[in-house]
């Protein structure tokens, strides 16, 4: 039996336009409607073989502490 595990994450390119500078006035930059366009990250990982990354035993203790 082979131990798999997949997850994705999407990265936004205006996913932070709720936060903005508000002038002495009032005045505002201008909030498009959207979140703009998107980057996917996809990773799979197998048991038997990780994730491709080699660590070292201190960046694995480390890792585990956090």
């Amino acid at each position: 039996m082979i131990s798999w595990g997949h997850d994705e994450c999407i990265y936004k390119q205006l996913i932070m336009t709720k936060k903005h500078w508000v002038g002495p006035n009032g005045e505002t930059a201008i909030i498009p409607k959207d979140e703009g366009l998107g980057i996917m990250i996809s990773g799979l990982h197998l048991h038997e073989f990780g994730f491709g990354l080699q660590m070292t035993k201190e960046e694995l203790k480390k890792v585990n502490e956090l």
